[in-house]
């Protein structure tokens, strides 16, 4: 199952714990969300699990909007940093507790064994052979591919179209409001702007389906005319059926909340200005807006010219895309009602007797009670987790490393589409959690579960994902994969933060004709920057000491110098502190290059090519080159 969060905001009025957070997980991918305590990535798990209402944006599963949905509809798996296994029972009633425990599971089996009755009466009652219902079941894989792609082609859409009003939205509040002292209202007008435009994608999107569904009951019409056929209806039946209760229901209700949230904001903002005309009258010190109300007036009647603009293009799109994929599945439709038409002409449909008896008999193997699917369960997920020889213990009788699989187990054993998983290995000494985050790694890779793994611990972050999002002070600073990660980083933040040891960072100006020194030393010429603060970041592992510059590739004209401060055996490497420009850098060489190190010591450096990265010298500190 994809995960898309969509300008996703949580905010606690003094404080915005998540600001603006659009990612994207792919099915199957295993993605981490990686940053220092406080960035707002167990939130942002917390947002997606539906622990945590979000403040304004969408949380989508596949296409679905499930941003109103309770957790227990969200089909999710979690596991916490404390996995909270129960301790008076052993691991099999622990892994089996949520199945014993979940109405949808029983009423599953239930059903499972109403359907397999109901075939062997269907058999018993027409002794047609099983193609006729293959056939029927080829009908239904039409029907929910057509609403997989329609959803998927109206969510790329939608992306357009909120990025379409991402940037009005930014453009007109940065009109509204410049000040910081009115952050709170510019956070519940942006609220506002978003609800209005995600009420005009959903009530498009409403109207769509509703005409679709009265094409397909036209076109059951037209059918039953030419030659009516039991099993054909039913099929149309049931895809009208869960077209209404999957998408047409899904769309309504969200289209109601969503007025009643627009309603909610609009009257949580004439409250806060209502409190501040209060609160002025009381201390007598004015509350001033950077614009006055009719200058307002005309700034949001703007914002409306240019969001009806918008919507005009998004119309436009929509009878160009989404029109040819309804028009394609009913020429398909057509198609495969026609040969299941034919099937029906055929004289060879039908069953020998000791045909029928086996496929009865194989067919009553499928019943079965609601214990021993869950023992069923247990066994099967016991073995993918490696602990089948363990199920009999208590929880005190394990290894962490045990503990943390029986509780992913217990969160995968209802089949979730996602499993979310909150440094789960934090409680693990440092061998225990090696091992278990490539039994984790691998797990995932069997399963082709998606899979969300929060920590603060880069290493683990950067060995077992397919996607890395880094996030500081509530926003995503980048999200790409590992590699890009390391080797690209989008800011001084995500560079600092990435590597061990920390990159070394120096202030220095790139020169009218691109070149750049330290020490007085060129280190570097840059094509496309001239004349420029800058912060230079360079790798400890990619600073090299000069005994060591046999065959490599080096950057600087003549060697640095710097003054050894403190030193660090680390087994196979060393590292060294260095007093260097009044700044202290360190680097990392193999222990055999010095193997004698004093401290106040002077020794020569140098810097490795292509491994320079050139940061902006302002708040933001963009990466500017790689030299």
């Amino acid at each position: 199952m994809s995960i898309k969060l969509r300008n996703v905001s949580i905010d606690y009025g003094n404080f915005l714990a998540v600001d603006n957070l659009t990612i994207d997980i792919e099915t199957g991918e295993l993605a981490s969300l990686l940053g220092p305590s406080g960035c707002g990535k167990s939130t942002t798990l917390n947002a997606i699990a539906g622990l945590i209402n979000i403040t304004s944006g969408q949380i989508i599963f596949d296409g679905i909007d499930v941003s109103k949905k309770t957790t227990q509809k969200r089909n999710i798996g979690l596991v916490f940093q404390n996995y909270s296994l129960y301790p008076h029972l052993n691991v099999f009633q622990n892994i089996a507790f949520p199945l014993y425990q979940s109405k949808t599971f029983k009423r599953e089996v239930k059903k499972n064994n109403q359907n397999y009755s109901r075939l062997i009466y269907q058999l018993k009652q027409s002794n047609m052979k099983k193609n006729i219902f293959d056939l029927q079941e080829k009908l239904f894989e039409l029907f929910n591919k057509f609403l997989k792609d329609l959803n998927e082609k109206y969510l790329n859409l939608e992306s357009y179209l909120f990025d379409k009003y991402r940037q009005i939205i930014e453009k007109y509040i940065s009109e509204l409001y410049k000040s910081s002292h009115l952050e709170v209202f510019k956070n519940k007008q942006i609220s506002r702007m978003y609800d209005e435009s995600k009420l005009f994608y959903l009530d498009f999107y409403l109207k769509l389906l509703r005409d679709f569904k009265l094409k397909i009951i036209n076109f059951k019409k037209e059918l039953n005319q030419k030659e009516k056929n039991q099993y054909i209806n039913s099929s149309i039946n049931k895809f009208l059926k869960d077209l209404k209760l999957k998408y047409i229901d899904e769309i309504s209700f969200n289209l109601k909340e969503t007025k009643r949230t627009l309603n909610e904001h609009n009257k949580s903002f004439d409250f806060e200005k209502k409190m501040q005309i209060r609160k002025t009258k009381t201390t007598g010190k004015e509350f001033l807006f950077d614009k006055n109300d009719t200058e307002y007036l005309e700034i949001i009647e703007n914002f409306n010219i240019d969001a009806k603009s918008i919507n005009d293009d998004f119309t436009l799109k929509y009878d160009k895309e989404i029109k040819v994929i309804i028009d394609k599945f009913l020429i398909d439709l057509e198609f495969k009602l026609s040969q299941i038409i034919t099937d029906f002409s055929k004289n060879d449909i039908f069953f020998t007797e000791e045909e029928f008896k086996t496929e009865v008999l194989n067919y009553r193997k499928n019943i079965s009670s609601v214990r021993s699917e869950v023992k069923k369960a247990v066994f099967e997920v016991a073995q993918r987790v490696e602990i089948q020889d363990q199920l009999y213990k208590k929880p005190y009788e394990l290894s962490g490393g045990q503990q943390q699989r029986v509780a992913i187990a217990r969160s995968v054993i209802k089949k979730p589409k996602i499993l979310l998983l909150d440094e789960p290995l934090s409680n693990l000494d440092a061998k225990l959690r090696v091992s278990t985050r490539e039994w984790i790694k691998k797990f995932q890779q069997d399963t082709k579960i998606t899979t969300i793994f929060v920590t603060h611990d880069q290493e683990e972050a950067l060995s077992i994902s397919d996607k890395v999002f880094v996030m500081s002070r509530g926003k995503l600073q980048q999200g790409e994969e590992p590699k890009s990660i390391y080797q690209k980083p989008a800011n001084k933040f995500v560079a600092n933060f990435i590597g061990t040891p920390s990159m070394n960072f120096l202030e220095t100006k790139i020169s009218e004709k691109g070149e750049i020194f330290l020490q007085d030393v060129k280190i570097a010429k840059s094509v496309n920057l001239k004349n420029k603060d800058v912060i230079v970041g360079i790798r400890p592992e990619h600073l090299i000491l000069d005994s060591s510059k046999t065959n490599q590739n080096i950057s600087n004209e003549k060697p640095l110098i710097g003054e050894i401060t403190s030193f660090e055996m680390l087994g196979k490497t060393n590292f060294i502190k260095l007093k260097f420009n009044n700044n202290t850098i360190g680097i990392i060489y193999d222990s055999h290059i010095l193997e004698n190190v004093q401290l106040g010591q002077k020794i020569k450096f140098n810097i490795l090519k292509n491994k320079i990265y050139i940061f902006e010298n302002d708040e933001n500190k963009n990466l500017l080159e790689v030299i």
